[in-house]
């Protein structure tokens, strides 16, 4: 997850947002398309995707848990921003009221089940396999996930960042159905997991991502 390269762009992108007329689209049209995750899905699968690409924002180490937690990285002149809690609280996390449709498209085209858009976590290319292994995760008894209703705080953003947030980027486009890469083809499972896991977000030289072609980022 990139973290210091996002709080200049907020910085920029808000700073730009003051210039343009407000209204900007901030809301897109939901999924209509058919996800349902597999009964088989592996659990551990799961864990080690969630860890590997969700934790980083959304894991506590006071609560041991993803409850969520306060993005340091934010510059006070954006407001303070809270990763939401992901645990299977059913008052005080969005997840469980998400369908297997709605969570594949949140992964891959950064659009909420409310319609609006999350550009930091942005996973195109996450195989339905690993979508419904992250799903088993999140709905299993892992004690990282056990409903827990602790709010770490809640989102208070700056004009400037809620005129610039349209700038930080837009919603990709739906894959409809994304196969796993061969495990035995050592390069292609690599970059499956190098993009996946989200470490071109800070080992590339770019500011601006491409996450549909991660190898296409500047740098």
């Amino acid at each position: 997850m990139r973290t210091g390269k996002y709080s200049k762009k907020i910085i920029i992108a808000g700073i730009s947002g003051l210039l343009v007329a407000a209204g900007c689209k901030t809301h897109f049209q939901t999924t209509t398309h058919r996800f349902a995750a597999e009964e088989n899905a592996s659990i551990e699968r799961g864990k080690m995707m969630v860890m590997s690409s969700c934790a980083g924002c959304h894991y506590d180490p006071a609560t041991k848990s993803l409850t969520g937690r306060q993005y340091m990285e934010t510059p006070k002149i954006a407001g303070k921003m809270f990763a939401a809690n992901v645990t299977q609280s059913k008052t005080h996390s969005p997840l469980p009221q998400y369908t297997d449709a709605e969570f594949a498209y949140l992964i891959r085209t950064g659009i909420a089940r409310d319609g609006h858009f999350i550009p930091y976590m942005l996973r195109p290319n996450m195989s339905d396999e690993d979508i419904c292994a992250m799903l088993a995760f999140l709905r299993s008894g892992d004690p990282l996930v056990a409903a827990n209703d602790y709010v770490p705080g809640k989102t208070k953003l700056s004009l400037i960042d809620k005129m610039g947030k349209p700038f930080l980027g837009k919603p990709l486009p739906y894959k409809e159905h994304v196969a796993s890469p061969d495990k035995n083809d050592e390069i292609a499972y690599g970059r499956y997991l190098v993009d996946n896991i989200g470490c071109y977000h800070c080992h590339s030289a770019g500011k601006k991502l491409n996450d549909l072609e991660p190898e296409k980022t500047k740098g």
